[in-house]
């Protein structure tokens, strides 16, 4: 009997040990049961893209160039490069409409300038840029280079390469610059040739179309013309530098001034004052010069040639 007791006992025991565990596991998977997930977020500001550095060159990626000379008559290829970057990666500038803005001005206007082929040049309209060391993703740093074609009356002076970049975002701008000296130049350029036609012996010509020749400043200062020449070599003889005279057509002088009022051409270099101004982008700054001849009464015959030289210089 007491064998059966204890024996109900431990049966008794089992049963509630196997409750005890039953309740365990149904608690914890109860516990497990009321886990869920959920979402986190953040949004990132933007940063402000920054330009690193401004280099004004001569050739691509070149050195910077403390002085430029510009080419008479012609353009010159100008650089500026160097690098930016936005530390919310640098795709962001590159992919922007401008992302990298510079504007390259004279000392005779300022950064807020309407582009002027004088004094006002921006990486707008057909000026090329490029981008370089860029890929993507985590790239944050990356280089920039526009190329401008300077036109020859460029204003000589310190000119000012200004730099913008822009991701995107209108406030998102940083701004830095560097300057050169564009060099002052003159520069002419002659239009037609000079024919006297037939002139007698002892005679002297009349100032015509073949007599007349245009000049325009190739500069980018005022300027003034000398002018010098050599005997002309005659079939037969030759005839002296000093017959040929000419007149320029401001200061009163004219195709109807009179032969001897007129300058005579020597072998040596004379200066003779234009105040010729320098060209604009929509006008070209061209004068003429007049051409007679007085011919020996004897010594000479047929056909007679010889070279007259023009050069401009700046007006003083």
């Amino acid at each position: 009997m007491i064998e059966s007791n204890e024996s109900r006992q431990h049966y008794l025991f089992a049963i509630l040990l196997f409750i005890a565990g039953l309740l365990i596991i149904l608690i914890f998977l109860t516990v497990r049961s009321q886990a869920d997930d959920t979402t986190a977020s953040a949004s990132v500001s933007n940063a402000t893209p920054t330009i690193d550095s401004v280099t004004i060159a001569e050739s691509t990626g070149g050195a910077d160039s403390d002085a430029i000379t510009p080419v008479a008559g012609s353009t010159k290829t100008v650089y500026v490069h160097g690098a930016f970057h936005d530390d919310n990666g640098c795709a962001e500038v590159t992919a922007a409409a401008q992302g990298v803005k510079v504007l390259l001005y004279s000392p005779n206007t300022t950064s807020s300038c309407d582009t002027d082929n004088a004094d006002c040049y921006e990486n707008d309209g057909g000026v090329a840029c490029s981008y370089t060391n860029c890929a993507g993703g985590t790239d944050t740093v990356a280089n920039y280079e526009c190329q401008f074609a300077l036109q020859y009356y460029a204003d000589p002076g310190d000119w000012t390469a200004y730099v913008t970049a822009n991701d995107g975002t209108a406030t998102s701008t940083a701004d830095s610059s560097n300057t050169t000296t564009l060099a002052e130049i003159t520069g002419i350029s002659l239009s037609g040739s000079i024919n006297y036609g037939g002139v007698s012996l002892g005679g002297t010509s009349t100032i015509g179309t073949g007599s007349t020749i245009s000049m325009s400043n190739k500069g980018n200062v005022t300027e003034d013309y000398r002018f010098s020449g050599s005997n002309m070599t005659c079939d037969v003889g030759t005839v002296d530098v000093g017959q040929q005279h000419y007149a320029s057509g401001l200061g009163g002088i004219n195709s109807s001034t009179a032969y001897a009022s007129l300058y005579a051409l020597g072998s040596s270099a004379s200066t003779v004052q234009h105040d010729m101004a320098k060209a604009t982008a929509s006008a070209q700054s061209t004068t003429s010069s007049y051409w007679q001849i007085t011919l020996p009464s004897n010594g000479v015959s047929g056909t007679c040639t010889g070279t007259i030289t023009v050069t401009g210089i700046k007006s003083v």
